[in-house]
This record gives C-alpha cells, sequence and structure tokens, in this order.
C-alpha cells in the first residue's frame, strides 16, 4: 500500500514515514518515544487489528480489537468534519496506547498531515512555537494548564483546530473561547466508537448548544434514557452506552451524565458532572 510522505518530530527528533517503517525504536527512547514509533511502524507496515483498552463508557474497561478498516473510515469521518487538510501539522499530546493518542497518527497517516509527538503532560505547548502546530486533540485538565499562561493560550488560539474530549469540559474555560479564532470542538466518544462521533462547536459566533453526529451515525436512547449509538460507516450498529442524554433529534443530543453515577433524591436525578 502506497503513503503519502510525512513526517513525524518526536521529542526534537524528526523521522521521515520512509524511516518510521523501518525504524526499530531503542532502549533509550522513553516509553511514550516507544510507543509511539511502534504504532507508526504497525500502521505503515499494513497490521490490520489493533488490541485496545476501552475506558468504561459501555461497561466494564476491557480490552477489544478495532480494525485497520474502521480506525481508517473514523479518520476520514473527523477529517471531513473538522475541514483537516494534507500538510497540516498535528500536535500528539496524548498518550498512544488509548485510542484518543492513536487516532491523532492515524488521522495523520491518513490524511497526510505531518505530527509533532510531545510528552503528554499538563501543557505541551511548553514544548512547541507559536503556529508550530494547526490540529491537536487535548483532554480538559490539559486545556485548563494552558489557559493559566498567557504564552501557552496565545499558541492555542494559533491553532486552526482543536479538539478536546475524555471529559465533560468546565463553562469558565469554554468562556474564554469565545472570541478564538482556532474552531474548538467538544468531542462525544469512546475507544468502542473509535474515538468521537459527535462534535460540538465551542468557540466563535456559530458556537452551538448540543452534539451533532458526524455524517452516517444515527442516534436512539435506551429504557434508561442512555444513548444507543448506530454508526455503520464504523461497522457498528446500536451500541449501547451509559451516558445518559437528551435526544433532540436522530443526530443530535445533549450529554446529561453518567447513568452509573446519578444520584436519585427524592425522585429527581441529580448529574453529579452538571
Amino acid at each position: 500500500m502506497a503513503h503519502v510522505e510525512v513526517w513525524l518530530k518526536l521529542n526534537g527528533r524528526s523521522y521521515t514515514t520512509t524511516q518510521l517503517a523501518s525504524e526499530f525504536p531503542s532502549a533509550s527512547l522513553s516509553k511514550f518515544e516507544r510507543d509511539t514509533l511502534n504504532f507508526c511502524r504497525d500502521w505503515l507496515a499494513g497490521k490490520k487489528d489493533f488490541l485496545i483498552e476501552t475506558s468504561g463508557s459501555t461497561g466494564e474497561p476491557k480490552k477489544i480489537c478495532l480494525t485497520r478498516e474502521q480506525m481508517e473510515a473514523s479518520a476520514r469521518l473527523s477529517a471531513h468534519a473538522l475541514n483537516l487538510k494534507p500538510g497540516f501539522n498535528a500536535l500528539l499530546a496524548l498518550d498512544p496506547n488509548y485510542i484518543a493518542g492513536k487516532m491523532v497518527l492515524v488521522r495523520s497517516l491518513v490524511i497526510g498531515m505531518n505530527t509533532i509527538a510531545v510528552e503528554p503532560v499538563a501543557n505541551p505547548f511548553n514544548d512547541i512555537e507559536y503556529g508550530e502546530a494547526d490540529f491537536t486533540a487535548l483532554v480538559p485538565y490539559q486545556v485548563r494548564t494552558i489557559l493559566q499562561d498567557a504564552a501557552s493560550t496565545k499558541k492555542l488560539n494559533s491553532l486552526k483546530v482543536l479538539i478536546v474530549g475524555g471529559a465533560a469540559l468546565d463553562q469558565h474555560s469554554i468562556a474564554q473561547f469565545q472570541h478564538s479564532a482556532c474552531e474548538i470542538f467538544l468531542t462525544y466518544g469512546m475507544t468502542e466508537t473509535v474515538s468521537h462521533i459527535a462534535l460540538q462547536k465551542i468557540s466563535g459566533q456559530q458556537k452551538e448548544d448540543c452534539f451533532t453526529t458526524l455524517p452516517g451515525i444515527l442516534l436512539e436512547q435506551d429504557e434508561r434514557d442512555c444513548l444507543i449509538i448506530d454508526a455503520m460507516p464504523l461497522g457498528l450498529q446500536l451500541l449501547k452506552t451509559n451516558d445518559v442524554v437528551t435526544l433532540l433529534s436522530k443526530n443530535s443530543f445533549r450529554w446529561l451524565g453518567r447513568w452509573d453515577n446519578v444520584i436519585n433524591t427524592g425522585g429527581v436525578k441529580v448529574f453529579p458532572e452538571k
């Protein structure tokens, strides 16, 4: 299979796609560096199946197998929705052993983006230059830390696209994005859905108050008011979650909280996430 020639800059060292395909990480590298290089080498070698640990969105955490076809389909869906382009520089600042980090690498390799990979710390923007990255995925803790530093906040706002997932983002942080030139989205997804299947824009004048699914993803609810996901483009059918939502349509919803965390007090359901 032919690959678009891109580069990966890993903690300051640069590798071309050709080098990545044959690179055998040495013991002198950090675990993050070895894991990143190993995944890229496996992907470029055409590996078909990947064993990944879930976070527990659909039940107890467990290891599941995702196929190359599913991951490629997810990468193309999100690239279309986020307007990611060949030649962009993607920042990997998440653990590549979990789905969010893996999919940053997959999007780069499938779409033809370059990758800048830095250790997944609270403020990864300390390790990049202003304007160096076009796209990244972060968790809320990283976003909150970045927003406490003026120089890092400027770097964040210089991105073209930022996605935030893994947990709910606080309203104070969201309020700071209203005038950002960067397009910023909350994501909804999990390992079982091969990363996000819905987005909510939280920056600029066209910010949204609900999640909207990617093309081809349909939604239902079960008797608990928990979300059921039908994602045929990803090869998934009627996937039950433990996320309680207000379903607005077959393609949009508002997330309320986790069914397993609900507190029923006097007949009123209280969601601690809110």
